[in-house]
């Protein structure tokens, strides 16, 4: 895994790094803990409305996604309506990466894109460069770190909720939960 700076420079990932000091360094140690947040989070909010904005905005998601030559992009559908800034972001980055003329003849594929544990799971298949895979994991990696403090209805900071499931939610969204489960639902999913 590689990381790229705002300035261009790429540099192995933290964790990647990690994993190989352990693979070298024989002994009794092992890394207690690791805490990653995005360098650049995408903006809070900008969750639709309405249904209808909701779908829009999917399938203009799709269609770029098709157009750049990612197979999957069916998997975009039915997310949680808070997160779908990110996943805007996730596939404009992914189909950028896929469209630059070095990366035409590598293979990307969506192949799961789902909520688990609170948090966006977005499951990618890549052939291609090692340079080309790594950047592809990075915007999985960066989807799912955006993922773990916003809220899934609303877009806005939210944080890890425990009860039947692990949902991410602002206060406002876990108020609407409780008083109103089935609006809840109704919103979180707007297909």
């Amino acid at each position: 895994m590689i990381e790229t700076t705002g300035d261009g420079v790429v540099r192995p990932a933290l964790h990647a790094l990690a994993m190989q000091a352990a693979d070298v360094w024989p002994g009794q140690w092992r890394i207690a803990s690791l805490c990653a947040a995005p360098v650049c989070p995408a903006p809070a909010g900008g969750a639709p409305r309405s249904g209808r904005a909701y779908l829009d905005r999917v399938d203009l998601m799709r269609a770029q996604a098709d157009e750049a030559g990612i197979d999957g992009a069916e998997w975009l559908r039915e997310m949680p309506v808070g997160w779908l800034p990110v996943l805007e972001t996730a596939v404009a980055g992914l189909a950028a990466l896929k469209s630059r003329p070095d990366n035409r003849p590598a293979v990307l594929r969506i192949a799961q894109a789902k909520e688990k544990m609170g948090t966006l799971r977005f499951y990618l298949d890549a052939t291609g460069s090692r340079e080309f895979q790594a950047r592809v994991f990075q915007i999985a990696n960066w989807a799912e770190l955006c993922s773990q403090n916003r809220c899934m209805l609303t877009g806005m900071p939210g944080r890890l909720r425990e009860g039947e499931w692990l949902l991410t939610l602002s206060d406002e969204a876990l108020r609407l939960r409780i008083a109103d489960p089935d609006s809840f639902a109704a919103r979180l999913y707007p297909v």
